[in-house]
């Protein structure tokens, strides 16, 4: 190889140093590089020519996908919040985050914070996430949060995402942390909030949940949902509890059952206003 060869590879291999540092710098200052689980820039082999473009972000290589959440975390999910409520642990409140940057680091950071606070405050982590980016990348937790501690919680919260991005106000709408349920069966209230994290999901999932009017295909860098290891399937099965079917997607039988379930609601709804219009006539007669 010639002199002038190898100084013109260098001097492009110092370029693309160059270049990565400034990207690796953009993630918040908070996010510690060694707390990152997957560091620097994934090689593609030569049989992943097939493989979606990656962006590199902060030292990570992650796929930017319009991929529905997999039928396996959904189910993961929905297991994960039935076995905290079981367990005493209700998913009672929900946080949505809208992070300036939507990056990979800025939701995982977050989820760090909080799995911390918990392990301090109630000896473990209890809570299941998906990630969407309609009207904006954002982030639905719900979480267990002893009611007594909710006030210092939120304020708590909203210090961690100054910090993490160097602001001294928060704008609006970025954080919100609320209490699910003040009506009705706090389980129901709960499962509708989990069927409304994964509106991700495809169209045949979300008609098993039961939210199949509504629907979130936004691009999503890296995972879209997932939930603490304290609820997580290894947690399940040694505590016994229910574990994920097996199924990579709906099968006809839970698709039949969707069916005859949302068929009997709209019944039932039919049959309240029927009797409300009977009731608006005048006195039932008996």
């Amino acid at each position: 190889m010639t002199v002038k060869r190898h100084n013109v590879l260098r001097m492009g291999a110092d370029i693309a140093r160059s270049k990565l540092q400034e990207n690796t710098a953009k993630g918040p200052p908070s996010v510690h590089s060694g707390d990152v689980k997957y560091q620097g820039i994934r090689e593609l082999q030569s049989g992943d020519g097939d493989c979606p473009p990656l962006y590199i972000v902060s030292g990570i290589s992650e796929p930017l996908t319009n991929s529905p959440i997999p039928f396996k975390t959904v189910e993961n999910v929905v297991q994960a919040a039935g076995f905290a409520f079981l367990r005493g642990f209700p998913l009672v409140y929900h946080l949505t985050a809208r992070l300036p940057d939507g990056e990979v680091e800025s939701y995982e950071f977050l989820l760090r914070k909080i799995g911390g606070w918990q392990d301090d405050n109630i000896g473990q982590r209890i809570f299941v996430w998906a990630r969407e980016t309609k009207n904006g990348p954002h982030i639905h937790i719900l979480l267990y949060i002893p009611r007594k501690l909710a006030p210092r919680f939120r304020k708590l919260a909203r210090r961690w995402l100054k910090e993490a991005f160097g602001l001294r106000r928060l704008p609006k709408g970025t954080l919100r942390v609320r209490r699910i349920w003040s009506l009705g069966s706090p389980f129901k209230n709960t499962r509708n909030q989990v069927r409304y994290i994964l509106k991700g999901a495809d169209a045949d999932t979300r008609l098993f949940l039961g939210c199949g009017e509504k629907q979130e295909r936004g691009f999503v860098k890296g995972k879209r949902a997932g939930v603490s290891q304290a609820l997580g399937e290894d947690a399940r099965r040694r505590a016994g509890s229910v574990l994920p079917s097996g199924h990579r997607k709906v099968t006809v039988e839970m698709l039949e059952a969707a069916t005859t379930r949302d068929r009997q609601r709209q019944e039932e709804r039919d049959s309240y206003f029927s009797f409300d219009e009977d009731m608006q006539k005048g006195p039932l007669c008996f």
